[in-house]
Formats: structure tokens, C-alpha cells, sequence
């Protein structure tokens, strides 16, 4: 595939099918935690509309290490969306099959990415090295719930 195949594939995959507008554009401004030069991050909402990764990280009555390993997360977000793929920060990888996560110490923020946007999907605090597989099952669930509200395949 040429770079101009290449650069048509990724604009018209992260563009709304129905209207060919960017994918950002579709979301309600409160699911946006940052509109960066390269990407959108937001927050994915479940089926009730729930946007746990925005419950998760707004919650202030941690104490304040775990605080701050939010404003972490969030800096990496921030990061994550000016930068391209290939520069992304060291806090984003890819965890398995479509979900990748935001790392910062003990916090994992499960995400996928749809097109030009990252949605955070839910954050728990990581025990031990491996992901439980109820939580990846929990990433996949809102993963499809948020792509179903935006009328995409999963």
C-alpha cells in the first residue's frame, strides 16, 4: 500500500460513516478529556451511559498518592494526544487483543482506539503483575457498548 492508499485508509477510518466528519466530532464535549494535534482522548460510556474512567479519576477523596497518580494518568493522556503513534508516551501500551491501557504506577486506565480517538474505558488499581481477566472483560463490554452508541462494528 502507497503512502497516499496508506493516508486515505486512516481518514477514512477515523471518520464517522454517516457523515464523513472526524470521529472527535461525533462525541458529547463532556466524554472529552483532551483534543490534542494527533488524536481526541475521551471518556467511553457503558450502556447506561456511565463513564467509569471519568468517575475514576474525578473521585478526590483518595489520599493523595493515589492522587496523584491520576494527574499521572492525565499527563500521559495530554501526551498521548499530541504526539503520534510511533512517539507515544511510555505510559500507553497495548495490553491484549483491541485494549491497550494508560499506566501510571498501580493505576491501569483500560482504552481502545476508534479512528482518531482514544477512549479510556474504566481504571481499577493493578494488584499483581497480570490484568484479571474480569477487567479485560470489562474493557471489551464498554468497548462495544461506546462503538454500538457511535453505530460501528466491534
Amino acid at each position: 500500500m502507497g503512502d497516499k492508499d496508506q493516508k486515505r485508509w486512516v481518514k477514512r477510518k477515523s471518520e464517522s460513516p454517516e457523515t464523513s466528519q472526524p470521529l472527535s466530532d461525533s462525541l458529547d464535549e463532556d466524554q472529552i478529556l483532551v483534543r490534542g494535534v494527533h488524536r481526541t482522548i475521551a471518556f467511553a460510556k457503558n450502556e447506561n451511559g456511565r463513564m467509569l474512567s471519568k468517575e475514576f479519576l474525578g473521585d478526590t477523596k483518595s489520599d493523595k498518592s493515589l492522587l496523584d497518580l491520576k494527574a499521572d494518568v492525565i499527563d500521559v493522556c495530554r501526551t498521548l494526544a499530541d504526539t503520534g503513534w510511533s512517539n507515544r508516551p511510555s505510559g500507553y501500551k497495548h495490553e491484549r487483543d483491541k485494549i491497550n491501557a494508560v499506566t501510571c504506577g498501580r493505576i491501569r486506565v483500560a482504552a481502545f482506539a476508534e479512528g482518531n480517538v482514544v477512549f479510556l474505558t474504566h481504571a481499577f488499581e493493578k494488584k499483581s503483575n497480570a490484568w484479571p481477566n474480569d477487567e479485560f472483560e470489562k474493557a471489551n463490554t464498554i468497548r462495544k457498548q461506546q462503538l454500538a452508541r457511535l453505530g460501528r462494528r466491534s
